[in-house]
């Protein structure tokens, strides 16, 4: 079993919020959508699993990866929007990501603007002068 990264806080929303010390994050945004009704529901279902292999002590890593896949799936499969691919909006997002890296806020280690969703991999808090993350404190 792997590693569990020590967990700062967790609650839900809409979304589950998992918030770890000297978390790295692996995000993606999707366009209202973009994904058929049918897609949703499976990936809920898969979704579903995850949270219940970590409820009954396994790290859930094959169940999230799988969710993953099914969402980058439709995502490729069923590009119903794109608003993304136009150059005005892919620039606007591109600024708002680099306003937050200028303002400290994370440390963007890669990221990517696709026709009809972001992907965004990254920790939160600043670089230092030498451009590395600097270790964010302990809560």
């Amino acid at each position: 079993m792997s590693e569990r990264p020590e967990t700062v806080r967790f609650y839900r929303m809409r979304l589950p919020h998992w918030e770890v010390v000297r978390g790295r994050y692996f995000v993606t945004i999707r366009l209202k959508g973009s994904i058929p009704d049918q897609g949703l529901q499976r990936i809920r279902f898969l979704t579903a699993q995850a949270e219940h292999a970590v409820a009954v002590g396994f790290d859930g890593a094959k169940e999230r990866h799988r969710a993953l896949m099914e969402m980058e799936r439709w995502l490729h499969a069923a590009p119903r929007v794109g608003y993304l691919a136009n150059p005005g909006v892919a620039e606007a997002i591109e600024e708002a990501i680099r306003h937050r890296e200028e303002q400290g806020i994370w440390t963007m280690f890669s990221h990517v603007v696709m026709p009809n969703h972001i992907h965004l991999f990254f920790r939160l808090g600043p670089r230092d002068e030498a451009g590395q993350a600097v270790p964010l404190p302990t809560i």
